[in-house]
């Protein structure tokens, strides 16, 4: 009998190897979306992709072979954004009830616009010269609606120039007015913000209710 061990198994699954290459390949594409990502949250709307292989430390044959343009690099960098600030935007609520979800919601979208601010605005530019960002632009937008929407009680959301008015006042439209066009500082602009809130409420006869919505100095 031979002494060898399960030598007739032929079932036996050789171990896998790791593909060292493919790895390395797999990196190279994440440093060059990351590259993007943050020369555009420098403020920067049109990187080259000269630029893009500099702070990725790759070459640009590396770019040009993961990427075959600079729309289709828009576009992943756009989806890993978009990704993110859809999590962000539809985090389970700690509050139980309609008025305790609005502030929340509010701080939530403060802390949102202001982190996502360059992004935002990158989006809001390349939309007219990409479907891809511009389809992802239609699909944070409604996701911000929706979100709006699903925190009123059925009086307040059926009531359709109360409900835009509402909209419009939690918009990420209104913080970039706020921050860019205004000047105005985050706390500042989270003033604004509270106020137009408070204000919507009280035409419906909601009174503030200052341990639940403190006004932001």
């Amino acid at each position: 009998m031979s002494s060898r061990k399960n030598s007739g198994n032929v079932n036996a699954m050789p171990p896998q190897r790791v593909d060292g290459r493919h790895m390395r390949s797999e990196r190279s594409r994440e440093r060059i979306v990351d590259a993007l990502t943050e020369l555009t949250g420098e403020g920067n709307m049109e990187p080259s992709q000269a630029e893009v292989a500099e702070r990725a430390n790759v070459s640009l044959r590396t770019v040009s072979r993961h990427f075959e343009d600079m729309e289709t690099l828009y576009a992943q960098c756009t989806q890993k954004i978009e990704t993110t600030m859809l999590n962000k935007f539809m985090a389970p609520f700690e509050s139980t009830d309609w008025y305790g979800r609005i502030f929340e919601l509010l701080e939530r979208r403060m802390a949102a616009f202001e982190q996502f601010l360059p992004y935002r605005v990158f989006s809001s530019v390349r939309r007219f010269r990409s479907d891809f960002v511009a389809y992802s632009y239609a699909r944070v937008l409604g996701a911000e609606v929706a979100g709006a929407m699903a925190v009123l009680p059925p009086e307040l959301k059926n009531d359709k120039i109360w409900a835009s008015a509402f909209d419009s006042a939690m918009s990420f439209e209104s913080w970039r007015r706020m921050r860019h066009d205004r000047k105005l500082t985050i706390e500042e602009a989270s003033a604004v913000f509270y106020t137009h809130i408070e204000a919507l409420l009280a035409a419906k006869g909601i009174a503030s209710n200052p341990k639940r919505s403190p006004r932001k100095p």
